[in-house]
Order: C-alpha cells, then sequence, then structure tokens
C-alpha cells in the first residue's frame, strides 16, 4: 500500500526571533527591545486582520507600524525588525490572543466538532481533527485546514517567544483523531513538521502515534555543537546506542540541501546539546574533508524535549 501523508512543512512564518539589542529613544529616553522576525512575515503582511497594526506599502516598498505596538519596523536581510517597548511588546501578545481566538473559530467551522486548544503559557498545544479533509493530500480542503493549522501555531508559538524572551522557544504540539480520541501526530514545533501518514491514522484508531510512520528507522541521536561556522556546524555524538558512535565527529554543512531543509535553532553556539533526528545513514556530500556528514531530519535543542518529558 503507498503511504499518503502529509507534511505541514516547519514554516515559521509567524515565529518571532528575539535578540537582547536594547537602544535609546532619542526623544523620549524609553528602552526599546529589538524584536527579530523570521523571514516568511509576508504571509501576514497582506493580510486584512493586521491592516491595523502593521501594514505593507506595496508602491514603495515600505512598512509602517501602529505606535501602539512598537515604534520601528523594517527589513534587514530576510528578516523583520521591530523595536518596541514592553508595553508595546504586550500590546502584540494582545494583539496575538485575538487573532488566535478569531482564527480558531474559523478553524472550528472547517470540520464536525474540529477543536483546538493551547496553555496558558503558550508552551502546548493540541487540536482535534479527523481524516476527512486529508484523505487527498493535493486537495484544496487539505491545504486550507493544513495553512488553518499552521498559522494559528506560528501565532502560538510567537507568543511563546515574547512571553519567555527566549527566541528558540518551541511549542509541544499534539493532534487528536477525533474518531477514536487516541493522538495521531505529534511535534515540536518549529523544529519538527507535522508528520501524518494513512497509516498513522489507522493506527490512530487503537493506539496513540509518537512517531510517525514516515519516520521510520529514523532516531534521535544526543550530540553537543563543538564547532560552528558560517558554512558548517560539527558535533559530537554523545549516545552510546545510536549508529554514530565510533565517530568523533560529524558534520552538517549550512550550504548544502540538508542545511536548507532543517530547522536551526537561532542562538545555537558551541557546547549547547541537541537532539539530532538521523536514520543512521551518512549523508552524500563532497566538502573535501573524510568528516562523515548527515541530514538530519530535526535539530531540537535538548531543553525542549526534556520540558516535553
Amino acid at each position: 500500500m503507498i503511504k499518503k501523508g502529509i507534511s505541514i512543512m516547519i514554516i515559521s512564518c509567524l515565529l518571532i526571533l528575539i535578540t537582547g539589542c536594547q537602544s535609546q529613544d532619542g526623544s523620549q529616553q524609553a528602552n526599546l527591545t529589538e524584536y527579530r522576525f523570521a523571514g516568511y512575515y509576508d504571509w501576514f503582511l497582506g493580510k486584512e486582520e493586521y491592516e491595523d497594526f502593521m501594514t505593507y506599502v506595496s508602491n514603495d516598498q515600505s512598512l509602517k507600524i501602529d505606535s501602539q505596538y512598537g515604534e520601528k519596523i523594517y527589513r534587514d536581510g530576510e528578516y523583520l525588525i521591530i523595536e518596541a517597548t514592553d508595553e508595546q511588546k504586550q500590546a502584540l501578545i494582545n494583539q496575538n490572543k485575538q487573532l488566535i481566538e478569531q482564527a480558531t473559530q474559523e478553524f472550528m467551522k472547517m470540520g464536525e466538532d474540529y477543536q483546538m486548544d493551547y496553555s496558558d503559557d503558550y508552551s502546548s498545544m493540541t487540536i482535534w481533527i479527523d481524516q476527512e479533509h486529508f484523505v487527498d493530500i493535493f486537495s484544496s480542503e487539505t491545504f486550507q485546514v493544513g495553512g488553518n493549522m499552521l498559522g494559528i501555531i506560528s501565532l502560538v508559538t510567537a507568543s511563546r517567544v515574547l512571553t519567555t524572551g527566549d527566541c528558540d522557544s518551541a511549542v509541544e504540539i499534539h493532534i487528536i483523531n477525533l474518531d477514536s480520541d487516541y493522538q495521531v501526530a505529534e511535534a515540536i514545533f518549529p523544529y519538527e513538521s507535522i508528520q501524518i501518514t494513512s497509516q498513522d491514522w489507522l493506527t490512530s484508531q487503537q493506539n496513540d502515534v509518537t512517531d510517525s510512520s514516515k519516520l521510520e528507522g529514523y532516531s534521535r541521536v544526543l550530540a553537543t555543537v563543538i564547532e560552528k561556522n558560517d558554512n558548517q556546524i560539527f558535533f559530537k555524538p554523545e549516545s552510546t546506542s545510536s549508529d554514530y558512535q565510533k565517530d568523533e565527529k560529524l558534520c552538517l554543512c549550512l550550504d548544502s540541501v540538508y542545511g536548507e531543509d532543517v530547522f536551526m535553532p537561532y542562538q545555537l553556539s558551541k557546547g549547547d546539546q541537541v537532539y539530532l533526528t538521523l536514520n543512521g545513514n551518512y549523508a552524500l556530500h563532497d566538502d573535501g574533508d573524510e568528516i562523515p556528514d548527515i541530514a538530519p531530519m530535526a535539530i531540537i535543542p535538548v531543553q525542549y524535549i526534556d520540558d516535553a518529558m
């Protein structure tokens, strides 16, 4: 049987990456914090719901933000930067909450008994759906439901980042099969994509699914970052039971397709411990050295796995 799967990609369209940069406003002498949005901000700049506080003026390609939510907004390469006070940050959180509630109401209309719920601290989220809209993964209904889910998940993640001040914050996602009340998928967002196959739907009729059948053969390998530069990250495997225990170093080339396909922790640095989702194989990549290359499905800071356990 051919497995049909849907992968809601790790698009951090509303995921806010916060830096600790502070500056003084010359006129108000107010402390401003720089909030760094990841590169898919165009997803929401064109939405009517956002026009009251953040707009994109197409004729001169400029950005404007209401003073209630920020002092300044501009682009920096692939990022969107907002400079805001604590009060303006709270206004952004409140705006997110309002949009989450509105989007959730729209989502619940897409299927009978569809539901969404998230914790008060935005650290976890549960979604109840059935298989109806996921039979044909290329249908408009699938993209509509999946896109709506992704938008709400991203808003919750943004609020998690804002409330914790941790630019690498993650949200634990649980997808529940409405027909059985068993879990059909889980993910640490935005580091893991949400994978659901037809086999997962079948399994979730009687049991919880913690690892998608699409990830058969994969496992999480504990590793330490021992070196990082603009083009490569070198890891030391720490898991004694993994297929990589004899390797002193593993390399992820950031300029390869393997580096482009994985969501990277923003503040990753030497000494950090992460879990690499690997299948025991090495990547086919010639970078001129003898260090084995890898193609991880995910790189997850260890604290977010520990928090989820």
